[in-house]
């Protein structure tokens, strides 16, 4: 009998250990062949990306070539087609069309969408984003009218490589280390087009997904302009949330620097209908999703305490974005040594954070969405406005009382008696 129990109580063991996480069913983050950063060619893939798409201006057929470009690495990656995924049609289309009309110009662009279905039941969505189109049409006319800006060579050709080509590149990295892995919620690769007139490619995507789908959304990772610039930064909300902690415990642990966010973060009027200012944190796709109170990460590179009234990108070497030096041998002439590992370890923090712990990952963003403040009120257009109201109507009546209380005040007479009352009575006087 003994024996029994004992042969019993190790195969319940093994039984048991077998199961992933402690038998709980739910499937870990399983080893597998996914490359390291390291074996990723950062340098290489940006640079084939940008030189085979330098003119990817929205609603151009350089853009529509660049989405065929980005369309065959998804496929090659066995990457699910959007069209299969969110809308269930067998044989989908990777494509997402975006018809918008920017003033009076029609722009017929696209996203290029791939997702990595979860491996068992999903936990949610993990997103991940970087928008491939740049501002070819803009720098164009920039040199036309003798624009050039700081001529850093001779020879130079506007590829948007800093922005996004850099972005464009830590997501492809992602999309080849996450290949294979074995991960409790589903991963959406996202390639937004127009970005650069309006963010129209992530809002197109955000509002075409159902209730149910957005309530999904674990994080969105935006990838944009992640190569120039002095410091690398990770802006997550205007307050303070449990994710941004999350991710920056994971950069620290990995031994990846994350320079803090400044105190003046230069706001400026925006003009969108859902956001009534912006700054540098803001400036990009994630906002696309913070209307919808989805948790945000916005990678980018500069100097966010730049002296300058917006920003720079650094205080030693001259702005390159939307300039003809944003191109690829430019960028590396001026950042040799920081380009790739900025890329880099973006790469490795999105990744650790996501796949070391699957699950703690899972449930941290759920619990950050949770105790996230509601601050919707205040960032529509009508309530800043309505207190803009108020407040001047209250400075305008603390300024009424005040002169109508100095009016009332009556200056005695020059030569007119003043009395004066004794403190002590009468009796000493």
């Amino acid at each position: 009998m003994k024996k029994f129990c004992l042969i019993l109580a190790v195969c319940l063991l093994a039984g048991y250990a077998a199961l992933p996480f402690g038998g709980t069913g739910v499937v870990l983050a399983e080893e597998s062949s996914a490359p390291a950063a390291s074996d990723f060619d950062f340098e290489a893939e940006l640079r084939a990306f940008v030189e085979a798409n330098p003119s990817r201006q929205a609603g151009s057929e350089g853009e529509r070539s660049a989405a065929s470009y980005l369309r065959q690495i998804f496929s090659d990656a066995g990457l699910t087609p959007f069209e299969t995924f969110f809308l269930g049609r067998e044989n989908g289309s990777y494509d997402q069309t975006i018809e918008v009309l920017s003033g009076s110009t029609l722009i017929l662009s696209q996203n290029v969408i791939g997702v990595q279905p979860a491996a068992g039941e999903s936990l949610g969505t993990l997103v991940i984003g970087a928008h491939y189109d740049n501002a070819a049409d803009y720098v164009a006319q920039l040199e036309q009218e003798g624009n050039y800006g700081t001529v850093v060579s001779g020879e130079r050709t506007f590829q948007g490589a800093y922005d996004n080509g850099s972005g464009v590149t830590v997501l492809l990295s992602l999309v080849s280390r996450f290949s294979g892995l074995q991960l409790p919620f589903d991963l959406v690769f996202c390639l937004f087009g127009a970005e650069e007139p309006g963010l129209y490619g992530s809002e197109t995507f955000v509002t075409s997904l159902t209730e149910q789908q957005r309530a999904d959304i674990l994080l969105y990772v935006n990838l944009d302009s992640i190569a120039a610039g002095d410091y690398l930064y990770l802006y997550t909300d205007e307050v303070s949330t449990l994710h941004d902690g999350y991710l920056r415990e994971a950069a620290a642990e990995n031994g990846i620097t994350l320079t803090p966010n400044p105190v003046n973060k230069k706001i400026s009027s925006s003009g969108l209908k859902y956001f009534p200012y912006l700054h540098v944190g803001l400036s990009s796709d994630h906002l696309s999703f913070m209307q919808h109170r989805i948790n945000v990460a916005n990678f980018f590179t500069l100097n966010w305490s730049s002296p300058a009234t917006y920003t720079d990108e650094s205080l030693t070497r001259p702005d390159i974005m939307h300039t003809p030096n944003d191109d690829v041998d430019i960028l590396l002439t001026l950042y040799p040594d920081t380009a790739v590992q900025y890329m880099q370890k973006v790469s490795d923090l999105v990744y650790t954070a996501a796949s070391a712990d699957p699950q703690g990952f899972a449930a941290a963003m759920r619990q950050s969405f949770e105790q996230k403040p509601n601050y919707d009120f205040w960032l529509m257009q009508w309530p800043a406005l309505l207190i803009g109201v108020v407040l001047i109507l209250a400075a305008g009546l603390v300024l009424f009382l005040l002169w109508r209380a100095w009016s009332s005040y009556k200056v005695p007479p020059a030569g007119a008696p003043v009395g004066q009352e004794s403190v002590f009575g009468d009796e000493f006087e």
